[in-house]
């Protein structure tokens, strides 16, 4: 226990610990965002990142985070971190934004938009980036949120805030996972204890599914039909669409199959995922020495 070296390794231990730490108490917020996810992820990776080779933790935290940022892959929590108006993609490179900026239209154009509205989303998300007028308030931590924020841009055709307004509005917390388990309780019961987990989680999904879309789902829903009716219904069920739903399956097989292949490739890596479009040396923290010397930049550009 006199040995030095083993309480610096303790030491530095404790600051991946502590990030995880405030990652969970953020998280767990009613009011957390797709962006506070991201942000967490980098502030963690930022800890891990810091670890000297020496460190004997350090390549087994990398490939834990590697394993579980496979989680966070969807390319909306990268957007949302571009779009947050305080970090405003704070250390990412030209790939990340690229990255961000190609979501940005491809959301916006499956939402329904026409091409030529795509293109002015697309400038509109430069001209934030930039912090050119009318994106060029500040955003005052503690006070303001990102929803305040993007509402007080009062331009009518603004593409880039309704689609930042839309973004924030998931909310990534699994506030239902306790009627979750209640269900699952009933599933299983007192007799049915040989359900595999596999099995009962692929029963959990279908039901909660057919009760966020019941109304899509169920064409009779909400309708007095006869014993008759409701008979017929249920035999609209043929083999053609029994088929039709192995075919599904082997599009999802191969889909699982991509996803395991992308896991080994990540799993065989010495470095940090994040590292391939977000400049880990620069940490969060440091946003406000950074942030002042790109204000004096934008001013002279806004002519101020």
């Amino acid at each position: 226990m006199q040995d030095e070296e083993f309480f610096t390794t303790c030491h530095q231990i404790r600051s991946v610990w502590a990030s995880i730490k405030e990652c969970i108490n953020i998280l767990e917020a009613k009011s957390a965002s797709l962006a506070d996810c991201f942000i967490q992820m980098i502030k963690l990776a930022v800890a891990i990142f810091r670890l000297p080779s020496s460190n004997s933790y350090k390549s087994a935290a990398i490939q834990v985070f590697n394993h579980h940022y496979l989680e966070f892959q969807h390319p909306a929590y990268l957007l949302c971190y571009c779009l947050h108006s305080y970090y405003r993609g704070f250390g990412i490179n030209d790939d990340g934004f690229r990255d961000a900026a190609i979501t940005a239209t491809t959301l916006w154009q499956n939402l329904g938009y026409p091409e030529e509205e795509c293109k002015q989303l697309l400038t509109q998300f430069r001209h934030f980036d930039q912090k050119l007028k009318p994106y060029d308030l500040d955003y005052v931590l503690n006070l303001d949120t990102p929803e305040l924020w993007w509402s007080s841009i009062r331009l009518k055709k603004c593409y880039i805030r309704d689609l930042a307004l839309q973004l924030f509005g998931i909310s990534p917390s699994q506030a239902g996972c306790e009627l979750n388990f209640s269900m699952l309780k009933w599933m299983i019961g007192d007799r049915r204890v040989r359900l595999d987990v596999k099995k009962l989680k692929g029963m959990s999904k279908i039901r909660s599914y057919h009760l966020a879309s019941i109304k899509n789902e169920l064409s009779y829903y909400g309708k007095d039909l006869s014993s008759a009716e409701l008979r017929e219904i249920a035999n609209i069920s043929t083999v053609s669409n029994i088929i039709s739903l192995n075919d599904e399956d082997d599009d999802i097989t191969d889909n699982i199959l991509l996803e395991e292949r992308r896991e080994m490739e990540i799993q065989t890596r010495t470095n940090l995922v994040l590292e391939d479009f977000i400049d880990l040396s620069q940490s969060l923290d440091n946003m406000e020495t950074v942030g002042s010397e790109n204000n004096d930049n934008v001013d002279e550009r806004n002519g101020n």
